[in-house]
């Protein structure tokens, strides 16, 4: 590759995975059947590669967007990268939390 990502600081990182496999009824998205061993080997290979991962199960839009927000605000100065994965139904511009979808946007763009 033309260009390589540094990844030998003192930590690797956090890795969160959100992995809804339900949903809502009156979404009406389907249960996502096998996710929870696509789940299974995502995080056993992160932590293999010495992130630090949470993983949270069929959490609302509310709880998502806390747990993101709480990652936003912690210490990452000593983590090569963060890594943030959603295991869920999608379109366009957004992914479907438990109860409702939640607008994907660009990363340095304020809302």
């Amino acid at each position: 590759p033309a260009e390589e990502y540094r990844m030998n600081g003192e930590r690797r990182g956090l890795a969160l995975v959100f992995n809804q496999e339900w949903f809502w009824w009156w979404i009406t998205m389907p249960e996502r059947h096998g996710t929870n061993a696509d789940k299974d080997n995502l995080c056993r290979t992160l932590k293999d590669k010495g992130f630090d991962v949470s993983a949270f199960h069929n959490l609302k839009a509310e709880e998502v967007l806390k747990k993101m927000h709480e990652a936003s605000e912690a210490d990452h100065t000593d983590a090569d990268c963060f890594v943030c994965v959603f295991l869920s139904h999608g379109e366009k511009d957004h992914i479907y939390a438990y109860d409702s979808k939640i607008k994907i946007q660009e990363p340095d763009r304020k809302s």
